[in-house]
């Protein structure tokens, strides 16, 4: 090529344009890529190597100017095409765990990404899955990677599972007048017939009436375990309107119930197992004297109750399968 005197062959550099980067890309490198002879060459910020090394820009909002001076030999200089540096932060998933970690062994533990509130367009957990809401059971980090709509890829690691123990199942023994559970916990919760008292976190309960009694204990990652059915009578009074007798109680599965009433009632006659829910209803008319053998040999074993209904009168009638 034929250059007139003053001429000057303009510095070619690798990149030039406007850019953006990922976050992680940086420091980027861009070199001088047609050095002529003679020739001096001054980086805009004074050096002279063959290539030059951007660090990221002090703010995302903010593009970084640079570009390449060349001198000839003559003293006559040209710039290069500019470059101007952008970037964008690295892109954090916005994670929140649904349950607990640690979690009870057995239990599983579910994570969920917020979509909505991060610029990802593509991810898969840690287990493989590419839902929104991921399902672990076993051990482990817990992590995403990911693309978002810059096109900036990451591994972004926010928790470690762990599965801890059950405590050992409480045992009740009977003081007097009271239920104590001896053994150490975190949190204590009681259970009369199925259902939860207002007595909270004391290890200890009074007896006020006949039924099944049960203790929950917790550990401190709030693993649960339920003790086995404590079974109290209480002998009926004589103002009582029906009066009620199950035996043998406890037993594998076949119950004798007999109910005395100086009346004739209409009885319904309602099974509950320990949770609360109903099994069966039984509906007859009590005339003074009612017998029923009851066959509950194909049930599971624990807590169960007869709630027992006529006009205006109810009563628990508790009894426990072995």
């Amino acid at each position: 090529m034929q250059l007139e005197e003053h001429d000057v062959i303009e510095p070619q550099i690798s990149l030039y344009g406007e850019h953006i980067f990922c976050e992680y890309e940086f420091p980027i490198t861009v070199y001088n890529i047609d050095k002529q002879e003679g020739y001096e060459y001054f980086w805009c910020d004074g050096s002279t190597a063959d290539s030059l090394i951007i660090e990221r820009p002090a703010s995302y909002s903010m593009q970084s100017t640079h570009y390449l001076i060349g001198i000839s030999p003559e003293g006559h200089s040209e710039i290069s095409k500019i470059l101007y540096v952008g970037f964008v932060w690295q892109t954090i998933p916005n994670v929140r765990l649904f349950n607990r970690n640690p979690a009870c062994i057995g239990d599983t533990v579910k994570y969920g990404l917020l979509k909505s509130l991060s610029p990802i367009v593509e991810f898969e957990w840690s287990n493989g899955s590419k839902d929104t809401v991921a399902y672990f059971t076993e051990e482990g980090e817990v992590y995403i990677t990911f693309k978002d709509k810059y096109g900036c890829v990451g591994k972004y690691i926010f928790d470690t599972i762990r599965f801890v123990s059950y405590p050992p199942t409480p045992k009740i023994e009977r003081h007097k007048n009271f239920l104590v559970c001896e053994d150490s916990a975190f949190n204590y919760q009681w259970k009369i017939n199925g259902e939860y008292t207002e007595i909270t976190n004391n290890n200890f309960i009074e007896i006020k009436k006949a039924g099944v009694y049960q203790v929950i204990v917790r550990n401190e990652n709030y693993c649960a375990t339920i003790s086995e059915p404590f079974l109290i009578e209480i002998p009926d009074n004589d103002n009582e309107r029906i009066k009620a007798k199950i035996y043998p109680n406890p037993n594998s599965g076949i119950f004798n119930l007999e109910l005395f009433s100086n009346d004739v009632e209409e009885v319904e006659l309602k099974l509950y197992d320990n949770s609360g829910r109903l099994a069966r209803t039984y509906s007859f008319s009590l005339d003074n004297y009612y017998f029923c053998e009851f066959d509950f040999s194909n049930y599971y074993s624990g807590a169960y109750y007869f709630e027992l209904t006529s006009k205006n009168y109810k009563r628990i009638i508790p009894f426990v399968i072995k």
